[in-house]
């Protein structure tokens, strides 16, 4: 993430896509037991917008069926459905006189029902399962998501929020404010060898919660020569500098690092005096990313999280231009379809970032904001070295960058408020291989706006349709 790179957008948002959280079992659930679980009915009536996008059977087969079932409808877990109205209650079929009624329209149903629900696919809610031991931090439930993927082994649950807990101390975890080893965060600006002063980076409460302040200041960085953003970065790269300062990377032996295929979460909040200053559209006060393609090293692909433009809030929340980039090459390869949001990043909000690749095709990522798929985008590389196979030369971070990324054009670029994040968890998932390996992927899902590599399925078509993924930005 470079300055300048991510230009601010007059781009409709898109639509996000629900994600359904329930496995398919359509109207069986209903029709054989009619006191069936909470979840698995809506009493919103079924309209024309739901049954042109669900794209579950025939549109006249589900009008027919919305006939019969003015008030009762069954969820359509089976695929990602996109809807107009989030949020709704869902409750139990409770109007047994309806059964009757419903075993007519079966038929209607049934065959594509079943159809589907072999596929592991089928239930992508982003609930977490059972507990599972993390390399660092507590034991936590894997997210569907990451599950599908692959990501089964937890390598990060840093829980800000828990009093008394390690990462409720930055003397545990942050590397120069105490913290040992390698498997913890580190923090020096941007491109720099200097490192953060620790009164920068506290834990302290916000509205009662136990949370990580991260604190840009005007002129924090001035002893770098230049206007750098604070960078806080995982795993720390342990040689006394940023994690990119120096092409290739220098790291000191035993270093740990990330491969770009991951499903990583964070939780966050700014102040918006944090948030509305700067330059339309060229200041970026905040962003998330993955570090190690970017700039002036060899050939790679760049995979940014969020990056929120400065000053861009108008009245539907900041816009974030979230994108992929390949560096070091003439005809490099940019992201397909953009994945532009606006949010209120003054509330507290999660983040998701699903990434993908069979290290061939392309590179597949994912955004999503409290459980809520916002979209999916590819990049495929012009030359299969940005994949970056050889773990032993190419080191990968995750990082949060505060305050703006000026470079040399001058205190223009500084902001005058204090930038603040205060973060309640960040969280990363990767195959079991991770840190020895890549995690590729070689079976393609690509439907209903959900894009992404899996080891579990046979590969469906690798091309996007121009058309579904307009519609999905509706």
């Amino acid at each position: 993430m470079r300055s300048g790179y991510s230009a601010f957008r007059k781009a409709t948002p898109q639509t996000p896509l629900r994600i359904s959280a329930v496995v398919a079992d359509c109207l069986v659930q209903c029709t054989v037991q009619p006191l069936a679980p909470a979840h698995l009915y809506d009493q919103r009536p079924v309209n024309d917008e739901d049954l042109g996008l669900s794209g579950f059977g025939a549109v006249g087969a589900r009008s027919d069926f919305a006939r019969l079932t003015p008030k009762l409808r069954p969820i359509d877990a089976t695929h990602i459905t996109t809807h107009a109205h989030q949020g709704r209650a869902i409750f139990v079929c409770e109007d047994l006189s309806m059964i009757r009624k419903l075993i007519v329209a079966a038929a209607l149903l049934l065959f594509p029902c079943i159809g589907h629900a072999a596929d592991p696919i089928a239930d992508l809610s982003v609930k977490k399962g059972f507990a599972a031991a993390c390399e660092n931090g507590d034991a936590l439930g894997t997210p569907a998501m990451a599950a599908a993927a692959g990501f089964s082994h937890c390598v990060l649950n840093a829980d800000f929020t828990k009093v008394g807990g390690f990462f409720g101390n930055i003397a545990n975890f942050i590397d120069g404010c105490g913290g040992t080893g390698t498997k913890i965060f580190q923090a020096y600006y941007a491109y720099t060898g200097v490192q953060v002063p620790c009164n920068r980076m506290t834990i302290e409460s916000d509205s009662g919660t136990q949370v990580l302040h991260l604190r840009y200041q005007r002129g924090d960085s001035s002893g770098t020569g230049t206007i750098r953003p604070l960078e806080f970065a995982y795993p720390t790269l342990k040689h006394n500098g940023a994690v990119q300062s120096g092409w290739p990377q220098p790291a000191s032996p035993g270093t740990a690092s990330l491969p770009q295929e991951m499903y990583t979460e964070i939780t966050f909040r700014m102040p918006k005096a944090s948030l509305d200053q700067g330059q339309l559209g060229r200041d970026i006060p905040f962003a998330w990313w993955q570090m190690g393609a970017a700039g002036g090293g060899p050939q790679g692909v760049e995979i940014d999280y969020i990056e929120i433009n400065s000053d861009s809030n108008r009245g539907n929340g900041w816009n974030n231009s979230t994108g992929m980039r390949e560096w070091g090459c003439d005809n490099c390869g940019l992201p397909h379809p953009e994945i532009v949001t606006h949010t209120d990043y003054t509330h507290y909000h999660k983040f998701g970032v699903l990434v993908t690749s069979d290290e061939k095709t392309n590179f597949a990522k994912c955004l999503f904001m409290d459980d809520v798929l916002q979209g999916c985008q590819t990049i495929s590389p012009s030359n299969a070295i940005a994949y970056r196979k050889d773990r032993s030369k190419f080191l990968n971070y995750d990082v949060v960058w505060v305050g703006n990324n000026g470079g040399d054009a001058g205190p223009d670029f500084e902001p005058i408020n204090p930038v603040d994040v205060y973060i309640k968890s960040m969280t990363i998932w990767e195959c079991p291989g991770y840190a020895t390996t890549n995690c590729p992927a070689s079976s393609y899902f690509d439907k209903e706006g959900l894009t992404f590599w899996r080891n579990t399925r046979p590969a469906q078509s690798r091309g996007r349709k121009t058309e579904s993924t307009k519609s999905s930005k509706n």
